[in-house]
C-alpha cells in the first residue's frame, strides 16, 4: 500500500513538472511570435 501511494505521488509530481515545462515552452513560443511580429511591422 505504501509503495502504491509512493508511485502515485511520483507520477503526480512528474505530471506537474511536464505540465509546467509545456506551459513555459508555450509561453516562450507566444512571446517569440509576438516579438517576431513586432519586428516585422
Amino acid at each position: 500500500m505504501k509503495f502504491k501511494s509512493l508511485c502515485l505521488c511520483t507520477l503526480g509530481y512528474v505530471t506537474i513538472l511536464l505540465c509546467d515545462h509545456f506551459n513555459v515552452n508555450m509561453r516562450l513560443r507566444l512571446n517569440l511570435s509576438v516579438v517576431h511580429d513586432a519586428l516585422l511591422y
